[in-house]
């Protein structure tokens, strides 16, 4: 399924700071383990490209 939009469930507890720069932003102080749901079928190879709003 190629281009598909994949969101987790849950997300780890965050800190909302307000940075100068960027305004409110969500920070996390230590390494995020996120689990996702994959779609059906899923082939061998996947490629997993993950942006941050």
């Amino acid at each position: 399924m190629d281009g598909a939009s994949i969101k987790p469930d849950q997300m780890p507890p965050r800190e909302v700071k307000n940075d100068p720069t960027f305004g409110m932003v969500t920070v996390y102080h230590r390494p995020v383990q996120i689990q996702l749901a994959l779609p059906s079928p899923v082939s061998t190879n996947v490629v997993l490209s993950v942006t941050s709003r």
